[in-house]
């Protein structure tokens, strides 16, 4: 349907026009009226109308003027008039602004018919040919861009070595590159030290906001991490002042860490060198927890891990020989020298990682010793690889070696860590200092670590344990109808009723008082039954 004004300052025609025509039937819509040129001005600039039927004679503002008004703001507008014999000399007038036709009075319906029937023909061509432009159009760019992408990646691969042939690709897409700047990688970490695809198109376009233009060109590289390629003029200073605005942006908006690591360009054909050690100075977030900007030019490396030894045989021996055995403190003992070091070859730990599982498995199958894989080999090193923080590659081989050792032992008993997590929840669920944190300080393990490894084991968040153990306990003094709610919220630990109140309901489904009166009602009617 195409939206249609119609005006005349007789109202009798007015209404005739709009209400007795069949304005559906010939394809369009009456979407307002006036009766005089100011209003129908101010319909036009609120609903922006596909055509303007307009009479001619009208006071204040004719339709002359109202269609020249039209033409000059909304070109699009087509404008059909209907006038007498008389007004002849105005529809030449009006044909100064592309009219596209008019009716004479009296009129009939005939006359709208024919009119308002080549129109829409003539509308829907134009819809047509337009609709096919923006569609070619989308295709276009989406296709160009997907091209450019490839590109980059063809760059930071070092596929493109010559800085002529560079150029001259570059020009294809009218582009102009640099020929010195930065390369950018980013990367992200997520709470409780789990690691996952953190929505890369939100970053992705984020990176865009920042680095566009002459500021530099954006894309995910192969490794499928967003890369940034910006130009020498942006400056340190700037470069370093639009990553931190990334950064709290990204964080305010969807709750992501983002870690960088920064690479000086000497030209682009070096790019591929560029990019690699963008990426060896981003991976540095796995042993730096703490921060999240890495320059290689200001990375010392620390080579001594190279030489760090597997504890295999105190893992094995806690793992199959003694299952008392704290094989957990070995391993946490081995992670510990990687900690606060800057390490150039970082795929060294999951090498170690990878030697550790597989000499378990073998050590497993020699003695014919039945444990449980939950994942293939190669799974396991895709996984490892995909984790970027030493915390959570931690929990992650933890948590695989459990497994292990739970079905070697043919039994679903578990790890000493999560077995002490949860004895403090027992024992200390009253106190108001019970949390996250109380249980780290507990244990000497690291938050991240600790939600990691129980996670891992058992599925389950350690906050959400809390409150549920908690609420459990609050359920059987509250039906049992004996304490105030405020005595009962301050034994589980809860210094505000109002909080535990709402956490209540939220647990239950019910408020502590109709949680009570509902127990109360059915030990009645279990007493009379």
């Amino acid at each position: 349907m195409y939206r249609l004004i119609i005006v005349d300052d007789e109202w009798e025609a007015l209404k005739g026009m709009r209400d007795t025509l069949p304005w559906e039937q010939w394809g369009f819509e009456v979407a307002g009226a006036a009766s005089s040129g100011e209003e129908a001005w101010s319909l036009i600039e609120t609903i922006i109308p596909d055509v303007l039927l307009t009479d001619i004679r009208m006071d204040e503002m004719s339709g002359i003027q109202l269609i020249d008004r039209v033409h000059q703001k909304y070109p699009e507008i087509r404008s059909v008039i209907i006038s007498g014999y008389s007004d002849i000399e105005y529809y030449r007038k009006a044909l100064e602004y592309k009219v596209f036709d008019y009716i004479l009075k009296p009129s009939r319906e005939e006359d709208f018919s024919k009119i308002f029937g080549n129109l829409r023909t003539i509308l829907d061509q134009e819809r047509s040919k337009e609709e096919r432009y923006h569609y070619f159009k989308e295709h276009w760019n989406k296709s160009r861009e997907a091209l450019l992408e490839s590109f980059f990646c063809d760059l930071s691969e070092g596929i493109y070595r010559e800085i002529g042939e560079i150029s001259e690709k570059a020009s294809e897409f009218g582009i102009l590159l640099p020929l010195k700047g930065y390369v950018v990688e980013i990367g992200w970490r997520v709470e409780d030290g789990e690691e996952e695809d953190a929505g890369r198109t939100e970053i992705r376009r984020c990176a865009q906001k920042y680095f566009r233009g002459n500021d530099g060109f954006v894309f995910v590289n192969k490794k499928q991490l967003v890369t940034v390629i910006s130009p020498e003029v942006v400056g340190e200073a700037q470069l370093e002042r639009k990553i931190r605005e990334m950064l709290r942006e990204a964080w305010a908006e969807w709750g992501i860490g983002l870690c960088f690591g920064i690479s000086s360009l000497v030209g682009m054909k070096e790019m591929a060198e560029g990019l690699k050690e963008a990426d060896i100075a981003l991976h540095q977030m796995i042993f730096m927890e703490t921060e999240q900007i890495f320059s290689y030019q200001d990375l010392i490396f620390d080579e001594d891990c190279v030489v760090v030894q597997l504890p295999v045989e105190p893992v094995i021996n806690g793992v199959f020989l003694n299952g008392e055995a704290d094989w957990e403190r070995e391993l946490e003992r081995f992670f510990s020298h990687f900690k606060g070091k800057y390490i150039y070859d970082y795929n060294h730990l999951d090498f170690l990682c990878i030697q550790m599982y597989l000499e378990l498995l073998r050590y497993a199958d020699k003695r014919e010793i039945v444990v449980l894989e939950t994942c293939s080999r190669a799974e396991f090193a895709e996984e490892l690889a995909n984790i970027y923080s030493l915390s959570g590659k931690q929990a992650f081989l933890t948590a695989k070696i459990s497994q292990m050792a739970h079905s070697a032992m043919g039994t679903e008993v578990k790890s000493r860590l999560v077995r002490d997590i949860e004895h403090i929840i027992k024992e200390d669920y009253s106190s108001a200092n019970m949390s996250l944190n109380y249980i780290a300080d507990k244990t000497g393990r690291t938050v991240n670590y600790l939600s990691a490894v129980y996670k891992n084991e058992t599925g389950k968040n350690i906050n959400d344990e809390i409150v549920r153990y908690r609420m459990e306990k609050a359920k059987r003094l509250v039906g049992d109808g004996q304490m105030k709610m405020y005595r009962i919220a301050e034994s589980i630990g809860y210094t505000d009723s109002s909080y535990f109140a709402k956490l209540f309901k939220r647990y239950t489904g019910l408020s502590p008082a109709s949680y009570r009166e509902t127990v109360a009602r059915q030990k009645e009617e279990k007493l009379y039954d």
